[in-house]
């Protein structure tokens, strides 16, 4: 997996994380700090007195190569009856696990082809930080 950016979450009300993405977790708790001091300076009660840091994990869709095969058997058997019964029940391990690799690929490129590869994904290691714990430090 690819290193994961640190975001941080002024607002711990929304679950919408919208910071740059940063490589050192320092750089997204000044960041932070700077955004968190601007908007203390603009309106001093629409401003908690934490804020959260994460690091972001990139959503990577897939499709499960074992249920596209159980739908392929299910077809073939409503369409064809007994006759497909045993169709597929010998694919070994990593012939499947192959096939899942190959049906991935292929939907990533076609995600990327029509730039619809996802931008979004999840937060984890989910840290809250007290901000007036913190000092700021200027480039």
């Amino acid at each position: 997996m690819k290193d994961m950016k640190w975001m941080y979450n002024l607002d711990s009300n929304n679950e919408i994380w919208t910071s740059d993405k940063f490589e050192m977790k320092e750089e997204a708790i000044q960041a932070a700090l700077k955004d968190w001091t601007d908007k203390m300076v603009a309106d001093r009660a629409a401003v908690d007195n934490e804020f959260q840091i994460g690091q972001f994990k990139q959503y990577s869709p897939w499709i499960n190569a074992d249920v596209l095969l159980d739908e392929l058997y299910e077809r073939a058997t409503d369409e064809c009856g007994e006759v497909a019964e045993y169709w597929l029940s010998g694919v070994p391990m990593d012939e499947g696990e192959k096939l899942q690799e190959q049906i991935n690929k292929v939907v990533t490129e076609w995600l990327k082809g029509i730039n619809e590869h996802p931008s979004f994904g999840s937060i984890e290691n989910i840290e809250t930080i007290d901000a007036s714990k913190i000092e700021y430090k200027e480039n």
